[in-house]
């Protein structure tokens, strides 16, 4: 039972991610040239896409964990694939270089919901979850991906290839954050599971 959950769970959280990180660089290419919001039926394909690249990933996932043969080395190269991606992610060149250090303006994107503000959390919600045995070992791992993001900010500045905004590093955070939980989530539901 506590295999047939952990498999579960990891097959809805990694199609979610995994669809939500194709969605954003698909997002990020297009955006440059089509406005989505006048382009409904875009939005609407690339959602589907990015379910289809989910659920592709999350199959792989599912089939090593069915056959009850998980290669560790699988486990390195999907950690090590997705950030890769994710810094192609960051670092793909936007139309202008900016900087925003106000974090209150971070509340212009609650109402309504933006799609960046979901798409920033969404992004490193695997991060979190890839590494959340280094972040229960110690807390300074947190301080390490803090300083990492910004890291990622001041690039995005420095070398033009974006827009260098706090509230960026705060809802990346706040992703990586959750994904932690979700793995302390996942670990106590098959531990009551197993009893």
């Amino acid at each position: 039972m506590r295999k047939f959950l952990f498999s579960v769970a990891g097959f809805v959280l990694g199609g979610a991610l995994g669809g939500v990180l194709f969605w954003r660089i698909v997002y990020y290419r297009i955006s440059t040239t089509l406005a989505l919001e006048d382009r409904p039926s875009m939005s609407i394909i690339l959602l589907c896409s990015a379910i289809l690249a989910g659920a592709v990933i999350c199959a792989t996932n599912v089939y090593f964990v069915s056959a009850r043969h998980f290669p560790k080395y699988f486990l390195l190269v999907e950690k090590v694939l997705y950030c890769v991606i994710l810094l192609l992610c960051l670092m793909f060149p936007k139309p202008q270089s900016l900087i925003n250090l106000n974090p209150l303006r971070m509340a212009d994107e609650l109402i309504p919901l933006s799609p960046t503000l979901v798409l920033n959390i969404a992004l490193f919600i695997p991060i979190g979850m890839m590494f959340s045995s280094y972040f229960e070992r110690s807390k300074w791992y947190y301080c390490v991906l803090l300083c990492g993001l910004i890291v990622i900010e001041s690039v995005q500045y420095a070398f033009s290839i974006g827009i260098c905004d706090i509230n960026d590093v705060i809802e990346n955070f706040l992703g990586a954050y959750l994904g932690v939980i979700a793995m302390r989530l996942i670990a106590v539901c098959g531990k009551r599971a197993g009893r």
